[in-house]
């Protein structure tokens, strides 16, 4: 009587457990939407972070919570995504390590995206020519999930944040002022001109600019305080240059004898803040070249003016 009871048990445990995959089955298949099934895990976007763009690659920061309804622990083997800008795709990736869903119960994580720049401008520049004043950030994310009786696909799903469509200020290097000349020492002020094109406001703080000729350093201006750039609207920031040791002559030089056919570079870093959390306490960085004669009233200051 015990082993027929004991076989008995069995059974209705293995029926048990087909009526459960029976009804799981059942209910994914009802929906082509993995979000809208009751064992579905759901999936919303928390963060979109910019932390840092420079001229080869932008890097970001994107944050999920992930709601499981279930009353089992999931794991989910690894995730596919693609991050949009409206409907231009920026980028595809995976998220390759292992996520732990436990039953009923919220996990958070966050998946590092890495965009290349060019292509990210030249989106942003399309936005800016149709006259766009928001668009959809938005993610795809295919969930590969291990377990049998789950799904045969990775359930998917999308999701998005409805941003203003911010652009970058505009800079441009002007007047370049030489106060004092010499070997041992040389004085220099350059104007360093930002144009805000967003209809919202935003401040720069650390920025530090680095000027080049024919790839080699030759001036470098820092500035710690916070510049408030209003919407837009137009702020010249004039900064103090120091002169790279044994390269201030050549470039003063060419100043003077070639400046039409002298090129120069330059690189401007800061930290950007803004009401907008995207890109709030981001590091741009900002490159730029030209001419020196570019560099329009650029002048040596009277004899008066210098201080020893």
């Amino acid at each position: 009587m015990r082993t027929t009871g004991r076989v008995l048990l069995v059974v209705a445990l293995l029926l048990l457990v087909a009526l459960i995959v029976i009804v799981v089955r059942w209910q994914n298949a009802r929906t082509t939407d993995a979000g809208a099934s009751f064992l579905a895990p759901r999936v919303r976007m928390a963060q979109l972070q910019v932390q840092r763009l420079d001229p080869e690659a932008t890097k970001l920061l994107v944050g999920l919570v992930i709601d499981q309804p279930a009353p089992i622990r999931i794991t989910v083997d690894s995730v596919e995504y693609a991050l949009f800008i409206g409907e231009q795709e920026l980028v595809r990736s995976t998220y390759a390590k292992t996520i732990t869903l436990p039953a009923r119960d919220s996990v958070s994580i966050e998946l590092p995206i890495t965009v290349r720049t060019q292509k990210l401008f030249q989106v942003l520049k399309e936005l800016e020519q149709a006259g766009v004043d928001s668009v959809e950030y938005a993610l795809e994310a295919s969930f590969f999930v291990p377990v049998a009786f789950w799904r045969e696909k990775p359930f998917q799903v999308r999701m998005g944040q409805r941003l203003p469509s911010i652009r970058l200020p505009k800079v441009a290097m002007r007047h370049l002022v030489v106060s004092r000349f010499g070997f041992g020492k040389s004085d220099l002020t350059i104007d360093v001109v930002l144009f805000n094109p967003n209809n919202v406001a935003f401040s720069l703080r650390g920025t530090e600019i680095t000027a080049q000729l024919e790839g080699k350093e030759v001036l470098r201006a820092t500035h710690g305080a916070e510049v408030q750039v209003p919407a837009r609207d137009t702020v010249v920031l004039t900064l103090p240059m120091r002169a790279a040791p044994g390269r201030m002559i050549e470039g003063i030089f060419d100043l003077l004898v070639n400046p039409s056919r002298t090129p120069y570079s330059y690189q401007m870093e800061f930290i950007l803040s803004t009401d907008q959390p995207s890109l709030n306490n981001s590091r741009i960085s900002l490159v730029g070249d030209g001419m020196l004669d570019d560099l329009k009233g650029w002048k040596e200051d009277a004899p008066s003016s210098k201080k020893d």
